[in-house]
């Protein structure tokens, strides 16, 4: 978790926040590190980009089930996407086999 990245997310400086999160990526993250995948997470949550904090949570999920750190909120819109989706897919698979 970046500091300066969870500082400007908690002040309401979402951009900013995008900024600095989208330039960690141009360093050489671990493969296992799931919190920075979190944190630009947050940042596009923030901002309305569902899509984006999807894909995001969802590498992070992936990686590390690394929710724990972070407020429910993420967790909860993660959860709540993810589960749809694979209910939708049994129900697509059900009916496609009748």
């Amino acid at each position: 978790m970046d500091a300066t990245i969870v500082k400007k997310i908690d002040e309401g400086l979402h951009f900013e926040a995008k900024k600095w999160a989208k330039d960690i990526f141009k360093c050489n993250i671990p493969e296992k590190a799931a919190s920075e995948l979190i944190d630009l997470g947050r940042v596009h949550f923030e901002l309305g980009e569902d899509n984006e904090a999807y894909e995001c949570f969802l590498k992070a999920y992936d990686k590390d089930q690394a929710f724990k750190e972070y407020d429910d909120k993420y967790w909860e819109f993660f959860k709540s996407i993810h589960y749809l989706g694979e209910e939708v897919d049994r129900f697509k698979s059900r009916y496609h086999s009748l």
